[in-house]
């Protein structure tokens, strides 16, 4: 890696967990990051900059989300961070009738968009919340959101008195019909939110019949395969998006 190489950070800061990617300036939105991670919250107050080794940053970019400021100046950095907010997605348009969407999602329609301007995309993105958004060209058609597949788990597990809880941080591979409660859970857990996004996916393929079926989100090894639909995994997808919106952002500040 060349000395004079300009390195730029981006950061997702989840609910559950920090993801990083490191980015050349120089790279296309089709590249892959020169290095990516991503730790707990919980280990990374154990240890607070796991990133030390990583190539020197000229800039580091944070989606701005509720309560990340907080956590993220909790722990070490070697420059400053640039929150990124609604006005890095001026070049994007959304047929929101009421608000707006969180940046997550409009970072991964700015991923998207960077990628193939003019085409669409179906995002499924399995987080904490699973959304099912819609893009054609720069513009954000709207979606759904829905529970996590935690938080199915969760509520079933604290709203009943003999449930138990089911961990979805591990690559659980459910068995349907389930055999056992805990296989009968996890099979409606998982099995039930593939069903509701392939029914969704669908009604937005009949919007965009071309719409290429993107995944990505924590938990997006349970959606590799929505109800015969074919999809397109792609785990670094919002730090993608952050670094095509920090991107944007610079051009227009020029």
């Amino acid at each position: 890696m060349s000395d004079q190489q300009v390195v730029c950070w981006a950061i997702d800061p989840g609910h559950t967990r920090l993801k990083l990617a490191a980015f050349s300036a120089e790279a296309s939105p089709e590249d892959e990051p020169l290095c990516s991670g991503a730790w707990s919250w919980d280990a990374l107050a154990q240890q607070p900059a796991p990133w030390k080794t990583w190539p020197e940053p000229s800039n580091i970019y944070t989606l701005d989300r509720t309560g990340a400021r907080v956590r993220l100046g909790a722990l070490e950095w070697p420059c400053e961070i640039t929150c990124i907010g609604p006005e890095a997605t001026a070049h994007l348009h959304c047929d929101y009738t009421e608000g707006s969407p969180g940046m997550d999602r409009w970072a991964n329609m700015a991923a998207c968009h960077a990628q193939s301007p003019e085409g669409a995309n179906i995002i499924i993105d399995a987080g904490t919340c699973t959304t099912i958004d819609l893009r054609v060209g720069s513009r954000f058609l709207g979606g759904a959101i829905l529970p996590g597949l935690q938080m199915r788990a969760q509520a079933m597990a604290s709203d009943t008195d003999t449930l138990p809880a089911l961990d979805f941080t591990s690559a659980m591979r459910p068995h349907f019909p389930g055999r056992s409660t805990k296989e009968s859970l996890a099979a409606g857990v998982v099995c039930g939110a593939v069903a509701e996004c392939a029914g969704l996916a669908r009604q937005l393929l009949e919007k965009s019949p071309d719409a290429r079926i993107i995944v990505t989100g924590g938990c997006a090894q349970y959606f590799d395969s929505v109800d015969g639909l074919m999809t397109f995994a792609d785990s670094l997808l919002t730090l993608k998006g952050v670094s095509a919106l920090a991107a944007h952002l610079s051009d227009a500040s020029h």
